[in-house]
């Protein structure tokens, strides 16, 4: 799936759904913990309702922020996802472990 063709839709209510997250290093395992709208575009071109998604990984196979490929059985691969790490409470209400953020514009 093109990443410009992704809506908030495919994603609310599947927290707790399991992602394969495809780069470089291999592939890792991700928990979509959160999924977030935003108020308004991030950028005056925006074209659709911008979104973040937020992911929870392993805490010993931490990845750089990068461009990486996500796989879901639902959706199939979507490429260029931009994720970077983020820094959380540990131990908060969603749980422990290394942190992702994507923002979909």
């Amino acid at each position: 799936m093109m990443l410009g063709n992704l809506k908030v839709e495919q994603f609310k209510g599947r927290e707790g759904e399991r992602f394969a997250l495809e780069g470089a290093g291999g592939k890792l395992e991700l928990l979509l913990v959160e999924v977030k709208h935003t108020r308004r575009p991030i950028h005056a071109g925006a074209t659709r309702e911008p979104f973040i998604l937020l992911f929870r990984g392993p805490p010993e196979r931490p990845v750089p922020q990068n461009l990486y490929n996500l796989r879901d059985p639902r959706l199939g691969l979507i490429e260029g996802i931009f994720m970077v790490p983020v820094t959380m409470e540990q131990g908060g209400a969603l749980g422990t472990g290394m942190f992702y953020e994507a923002i979909m514009q």
